[in-house]
């Protein structure tokens, strides 16, 4: 799925990450937040990074994927 598929699904607090990155490490993935952080990366449970500003590779990449689910968005 794309980015914005994915990130829809997962929700607020919500994890997501791409496949090529699971291949490259397994514990890496983007929580999304609903605050100045944006989206939040993290690998082997610790945060390495805020403010994730996808690329255009990324943003038009289909290998998406939802690892855990957050809370719902309201009006989506």
């Amino acid at each position: 799925m794309n980015i914005f598929e994915a990130v829809k699904i997962a929700g607020i607090g919500g994890k997501v990450t791409r496949s090529r990155d699971i291949e490259a490490d397994p514990t890496f993935y983007y929580q999304i937040t609903n605050t100045l952080a944006r989206l939040i990366m993290f690998t082997h449970g610790e945060q390495i990074g805020i403010r994730y500003e996808p690329s255009y590779d990324d943003l038009v990449a289909n290998d998406w994927v939802v690892i855990k689910k957050g809370t719902s968005v309201k009006g989506s």
